[in-house]
This record gives structure tokens, C-alpha cells and sequence, in this order.
């Protein structure tokens, strides 16, 4: 969170690339929700871009997608900043 909390300018947007999270259990599903609560207790949106299908039905079958948002997973980092930028 130190570059969250550190950045000279205010934070609107955390944009989690999720590429590289192929498999995920309990414990990583328990880590994001947390961090979703952590930027919306600071405000800031959580979005998540290059969600697999796997991880999408894990985030949904934990009432993570919901929680996030569909309007919040992107295919990719591009139209996520490109979301930002719209708001």
C-alpha cells in the first residue's frame, strides 16, 4: 500500500493486472477481498484487467464479482485505463 499511500497525487483507481493468476484458493480469494475493502474504505475504485474464465467463475462462485463489480473486469490493461479516463 505504499505506493498508494506515498503517491504525490491522489489515488481514483487501483487497476489489479491479473494475468499471471491462473489457480487460486481460499486464502488468495480471502487476500483480494480484503484489498477491495482496502481501496473502498480510501475511495479508490478496484478494477481488475485480464481476468481468465477461471478466475472469473473463483471471483464469482465467492460473491467477489459482485462485490467488485462486472463493470470492473476488463479483458485488457488498455480498456481499463481507457474506463478510468472515462468516469
Amino acid at each position: 500500500m505504499a505506493a498508494v499511500d506515498d503517491n504525490p497525487e491522489p489515488v481514483e483507481w487501483f487497476i489489479l493486472n491479473a494475468e499471471a493468476n491462473v489457480e487460486v484458493d481460499l486464502t488468495a480469494l480471502d487476500a483480494l477481498d480484503e484489498l477491495r475493502d482496502d481501496m473502498a474504505r480510501r475511495g479508490i475504485t478496484f478494477a481488475m484487467a485480464r481476468v481468465k474464465q477461471d478466475l472469473r467463475d473463483a471471483l464469482a462462485a465467492a460473491g467477489l464479482l459482485d462485490k467488485i463489480g462486472e463493470d470492473r473486469i476488463f479483458m485488457t490493461v488498455p480498456t481499463a485505463v481507457e474506463a478510468f479516463h472515462r468516469r
